[in-house]
């Protein structure tokens, strides 16, 4: 780790630049471009449970809102909004996350999908 020369800011805070090499007791696998299976697959494993429990759990309150008359209320309308917006989120948003978990770079869908899947996401969580 080498500190910089910080005559020139004053010296409120130190700056640290950490080397980019990683040695043998290093956590990131180089060769595979992610994150060692240790870290992976138990991540990966509460990624697949917390998509299906929020699918179950979000198509569930869309069908039961949807299907009875006494549910149209507009409380409910407004659970059902956001349990679309919890799917628009998980489909759209979890699926890419797993994938850039075993995979970090480069980004496997390229930047168009990157750019996309942001917008999106930002959609929802702005919009509905």
């Amino acid at each position: 780790m080498e500190l910089a020369n910080n005559s020139d800011h004053l010296g409120i805070i130190p700056v640290y630049f950490i080397n980019d090499s990683y040695d043998d007791n290093s956590t990131f696998d180089e060769d595979l471009n992610r994150d060692p299976l240790y870290v992976v697959i138990p991540i990966t494993f509460l990624y697949i449970l917390i998509f299906l429990l929020g699918l179950t759990g979000n198509v569930s309150t869309c069908i039961v809102i949807a299907r009875n008359r006494s549910m149209h209320t507009a409380t409910n309308y407004y659970l059902f909004s956001l349990a679309v917006s919890d799917l628009l989120l998980l489909v759209s948003g979890l699926p890419p996350e797993m994938c850039f978990i075993w995979s970090r770079y480069p980004y496997p869908f390229g930047e168009v999908v990157c750019v996309l899947l942001r917008s999106v996401l930002i959609f929802t969580i702005m919009f509905l």
